[in-house]
């Protein structure tokens, strides 16, 4: 490795890197090839920023999954989003099922999703107010060193771009409740709630649906617009899922790219984890189990920085 901090952090037992001479080549591909001043960030939201348990064996709650928790709403609606995340979850994180099933499953599922919300009396300004019952309640948490990933990022002018299946407007409020939020550099692309104009009640979502396999045409399109993202061709890539890794195929002119997967358990722990770990290792070059920290992220941050003031 090229920064000791990573190659310590590489060394824990749940640090898995697929082949370390190949991480070590990206590493110094991207030093040399313009360092932090041609690389960015593309990263999932749930369970990837943030953490899949907020307790030992209890697991946090997703940006749609916030609103599960919120007892203002309904019985009715409890109850049938509880039912929607049951039966559509599993098929989320079957790596084994085909794209094309999996596609009008998820359509469904966020579909059903979006119009119990709806039918809530949600209204903007209680937006923060769901978000911060949750936060109070302990049903989510931003993944330990997540903020000071995003304040390094920050710091050394890299785009982030969030790219989520949730509810844009969720994540803005759980970043700021981190100081985590850095609208200059930082984008969320994601489900973004509509108000009415007069009532500002909560009445629809804009634009076309993202969920996890419509992330990287959203992406695609996102990147395509925006300057200063077309122009940097090496990234980081983080998710929690195999068809995270699509967010790769989105920068145009790719030159290099790390991919940085998180599971939420060790493969000590069953044999099916085990086995996720060692899929997810065909897919990403450095995998993070047993629900561990950002700083596996944050030391490849610094290795580039480090490698590039040495340049």
């Amino acid at each position: 490795m090229t920064s000791p901090s990573l190659a310590r952090l590489a060394a824990r037992s749940n640090v898995h890197v697929r082949d370390t001479a190949t991480l070590r080549e990206k590493l110094h591909k991207i030093v040399a090839d313009g360092g932090l001043e041609n690389l960015q960030i593309v990263t999932d939201f749930d369970r990837t920023l943030t953490s899949h348990y907020v307790s030992p064996g209890v697991a946090g709650q997703s940006c749609h999954g916030i609103f599960e928790t919120y007892p203002k709403f309904t019985d009715d609606f409890f109850a049938k989003s509880r039912s929607l995340v049951e039966k559509y979850y599993p098929i989320e994180m079957d790596p084994t099922m085909a794209r094309e099933e999996k596609h009008k499953h998820m359509d469904y599922w966020w579909t059903e999703s979006e119009k119990l919300i709806c039918e809530q009396e949600v209204y903007k300004h209680g937006v923060e107010e769901v978000v911060d019952f949750a936060r109070r309640s302990n049903k989510f948490a931003l993944r330990s060193m997540a903020p000071e990933m995003l304040q390094m990022a920050h710091e050394q002018s890299v785009p982030v771009t969030i790219l989520s299946a949730g509810i844009g407007n969720i994540i803005e409020y759980i970043l700021k409740g981190y100081d985590a939020l850095f609208l200059d550099n930082a984008t969320i692309v994601s489900n973004i709630m509509q108000f009415d104009a007069d009532t500002e009640r909560l009445v629809s979502f804009r634009g076309p649906q993202i969920h996890c396999l419509t992330k990287k045409s959203a992406l695609t399109d996102y990147i395509a617009h925006d300057q200063r993202r077309k122009e940097r061709h090496n990234v980081i890539c983080l998710g929690d899922l195999i068809a995270d890794v699509d967010f790769i195929d989105s920068v145009p002119e790719l030159h290099t790219s790390i991919a940085v997967g998180f599971l939420a358990d060790s493969p000590e722990s069953s044999p099916e984890a085990k086995e996720l770990l060692e899929h997810y290792l065909d897919y990403y070059d450095i995998v993070v189990t047993s629900d561990g920290s950002m700083d596996v992220v944050l030391a490849v941050l610094q290795a580039v920085a480090g490698g590039s003031s040495s340049q």
